[in-house]
């Protein structure tokens, strides 16, 4: 019996302060964060007092047949990962600071080795892109569309509209394959 090689995710989590236009690194790849304190885009006092963290979990579909032949999906923590797993990835973000912080923007690019399948289940779509660059793909008469399964996709971009308020915390997240 060949078995499948394995690849370790490398657990992680970290925490920033973000004054506009810094960059957070993650361990597997990049994520930029960009926002405003207090209405502005400009790294402004205000700006620096307006820290945000974010935070990056992995999860494995685990799929579970019953006694009755009912399948049932399981998120696990994706600690090892071989080709063909089915990826979960889950992004929370926080505003750590004293002031609201708007207009905020999380771009994604994909980690090598790793396929854009669709959002996760309750997640805003985000808009994905075929260069890093540009965050449209075009569609079959002229306009844009959203990425789909197969489509080249290296990064992935929300933009948060409205503030976030200091405490408060949301999530985007995605599904990928592991190639």
């Amino acid at each position: 019996m060949q078995t499948k090689p394995t690849h370790t995710i490398p657990s992680f989590r970290f925490l920033s302060i973000l004054g506009v236009g810094m960059i957070i690194a993650a361990a597997l790849a990049m994520c930029f964060l960009i926002g405003s304190a207090g209405g502005a885009f400009a790294a402004t006092p205000a700006a620096a007092k307006a820290p945000v963290s974010l935070s990056i979990a992995i999860f494995r579909e685990d799929h579970a047949t019953a006694a009755d032949g009912t399948t049932s999906i399981k998120l696990v923590p994706a600690v090892k990962a071989v080709p063909g797993d089915r990826l979960v990835y889950v992004l929370t973000y926080a505003n750590i600071g004293s002031q609201p912080v708007n207009n905020l923007i999380v771009d994604y690019p994909m980690p090598q080795g790793v396929s854009y399948r669709a959002p996760a289940d309750g997640s805003v779509p985000p808009l994905v892109s075929s260069d890093g660059v540009h965050f449209e793909l075009p569609g079959a008469s002229g306009g844009s569309r959203p990425g789909l399964p197969g489509d080249n996709v290296t990064a992935l971009r929300w933009q948060v509209g409205g503030e976030v308020a200091p405490g408060a915390q949301g999530e985007v997240s995605f599904k990928a394959n592991f190639n």
